[in-house]
């Protein structure tokens, strides 16, 4: 159980900075303060622990707004986001 969990840090962290080389800075701050995200997942699939109904609607809420504020327009002065840098990330 051990080695998984190993392997499991390890692959979301060469995720993380794979997906950093992928998208704008503003974009990777706000996905580096998206902890809640990975700690529910982690929690509901790997640990089997339940969480209040406010909780996933935060998460939602999260995900949906890094979503539209990544795939909004950039304009030519900032360097481009790609959504392979959102699919990689976490």
């Amino acid at each position: 159980m051990i080695n998984v969990t190993i392997y499991l840090i390890l692959y979301i962290l060469g995720m993380s900075n794979l997906s950093m080389s992928q998208i704008n800075y503003p974009a990777k701050v706000l996905f580096k303060s998206a902890n809640p995200v990975i700690t529910l997942l982690i929690g509901v699939f790997y640990e089997e622990k339940r969480y209040p109904m406010s909780d996933y609607v935060v998460v939602l809420l999260l995900i949906i707004g890094l979503y539209v504020f990544v795939s909004c327009g950039n304009d030519a002065s900032t360097p481009q986001s790609t959504r392979l840098g959102m699919f990689y990330w976490r």
